[in-house]
């Protein structure tokens, strides 16, 4: 099975993989060379040297790549973070403005009930306040009868005391006295 065949690893793995073949590659052709008599030393050294850079070229460039990948996959992960960044900053406004909608919606709720409630309360005052008033004015006219009877007597009739009471209750609410 080929290298390129096999399912991705973390590039950690990768690498040390990758070093490990070319480990195995450079220990079997060592091996090669030095069982062969074919080749001279100088030559067997030229080729050890030849394999040691093509190694260190190889390992090079997949230090490279998984570098690159590397930093691939960070920009992916910037860009999807910097979308999630966006979707949590327009979702958080889209909240604030239900929110401060609904806000508004229920404070002109109960500014209405509170002026409704002010306006019965204000009405209930003025029909009571008039229902006193004229319990007030029945017991002066009482008590003011009462002792225009006992002061004057029989002189005037129960029609002329009434008109005289009227006048002095009317006089006296007019100066404020009640």
């Amino acid at each position: 099975m080929l290298f390129f065949n096999k399912p991705k690893k973390n590039p950690e793995q990768e690498n040390y993989d990758a070093q490990d073949i070319i480990r195995k590659a450079n220990y079997r052709a060592l091996q090669i060379l030095e069982g062969s008599n074919i080749f001279s030393k100088g030559l067997r050294k030229d080729m050890k040297q030849s394999i040691d850079k093509l190694s260190h070229t190889l390992l090079d460039t997949y230090k490279q790549t998984i570098e690159e990948e590397k930093e691939r996959n960070i920009k992916t992960i910037e860009d999807v973070s910097g979308q999630v960044r966006q979707e949590l900053v327009k979702e958080i406004y889209d909240f604030k403005e239900t929110l401060h909608k609904e806000t508004l919606g229920s404070r002109e709720l109960v500014e209405t009930k509170l002026n409704e409630e002010y306006e019965k309360i204000k009405r209930e005052l003025t029909l009571y306040k008039e229902s006193e008033m004229k319990k007030i004015d029945n017991k002066i006219y009482e008590i003011v009868i009462r002792a225009v009877k006992e002061s004057v007597g029989k002189t005037l009739d129960v029609q002329d005391h009434q008109e005289i009471i009227m006048k002095s209750l009317e006089d006296s609410k007019r100066e404020g006295l009640f």
